[in-house]
C-alpha cells in the first residue's frame, strides 16, 4: 500500500505542475510550449537526481525507490508534452486561425422604443427603422442600453425586451433585436414615434418591416439569412 500512496504522490505532485504550466502558457505557439514543457522535464528530473546523490548513503539501491519516481514522473511528463505539442499538433496553430477568422461574428443590437402602441423609429434618407448599434467587444446588453437611455435622456421607466435574433452568416453578422417598453409617455430626440398600426404604410427597408412586424407582434424569433 505504501509503494502505490509514493506512486500516487509522485504522479499527482508533478502532474500538477505540468497542468499549471499548461495553462499558463495556452496562447504560446505549439512548438514553443513543447519545449517548455521538455526542458521543465529535464529541469525537474535532474534537481532530484541531485538530491538522490546527496542523499544516498549506499545500501540498497531499491531503498531509494522515491527519489526514483520523481525523477522519472517529470520526464514522463515532459516528453508526452513535448510529443504532443510538437508532433501531434505541428500545424494545427494556422488551422485555429483560419476557423477563428471563419467564425468569428460581429454583434450589433438592434432598438425599437415603445410606448403604449406607438413605435418610435429613426428616420434616416426618408425610411424608418430601429436604433442599430454595433458592440464592441466585452460588450453587456443591458450595460449598453441603460448607457443609451442615459444619453437618449429617457427619464421614465421602462422594461427591456429582447425579441429576437437575426443571423447573417454570409456577413458573419448578429444582431439582437430589443423592445424597450416605456411604461410612461416621454418624447424622445431624434426618434418619430408611428402608430402600429401604421407601419405597413411607412417607408422602410424590407429587412426593417420584417423585424418590426415581429418586435410589434413581441414573436420571438431566431432566424439565419
Amino acid at each position: 500500500m505504501d509503494y502505490i500512496m509514493q506512486i500516487l504522490t509522485a504522479v499527482l505532485s508533478i502532474g500538477l505542475v505540468f497542468f499549471i504550466i499548461n495553462g499558463a502558457t495556452k496562447n504560446t505557439r505549439y512548438k514553443t510550449r513543447g519545449m517548455v514543457f521538455l526542458s521543465l522535464g529535464f529541469l525537474i528530473s535532474g534537481v532530484f537526481i541531485f538530491a538522490f546523490f546527496r542523499d544516498y548513503k549506499g545500501g540498497n539501491w531499491f531503498s531509494y525507490y522515491k527519489y526514483y519516481l520523481f525523477i522519472l514522473m517529470p520526464l514522463i511528463y515532459g516528453i508526452s508534452f513535448a510529443y504532443y505539442y510538437c508532433i501531434h499538433m505541428r500545424g494545427r496553430q494556422i488551422i485555429k486561425k483560419r476557423n477563428l477568422n471563419k467564425y468569428y461574428f460581429t454583434d450589433y443590437l438592434y432598438i425599437i422604443y415603445r410606448y403604449g402602441n406607438d413605435i418610435c423609429l429613426e428616420k434616416k434618407k426618408d425610411k424608418y427603422q430601429g436604433l442599430v448599434y454595433r458592440l464592441k467587444s466585452g460588450d453587456f446588453h443591458d450595460s449598453f442600453i441603460h448607457n443609451l437611455n442615459r444619453r437618449l435622456k429617457i427619464t421614465v421607466r421602462y422594461d427591456i425586451n429582447k425579441i429576437g435574433k437575426v443571423t447573417y452568416k454570409s456577413k458573419r453578422r448578429t444582431l439582437y433585436c430589443y423592445e424597450i417598453k416605456l411604461l410612461e409617455k416621454q418624447d424622445i430626440s431624434r426618434l418619430e414615434c408611428i402608430n402600429a398600426y401604421q407601419l405597413v404604410n411607412m417607408p422602410m427597408a424590407e429587412f426593417d418591416k420584417e423585424i418590426l412586424y415581429r418586435l410589434v407582434l413581441g414573436e420571438p424569433f431566431d432566424l439565419d439569412k
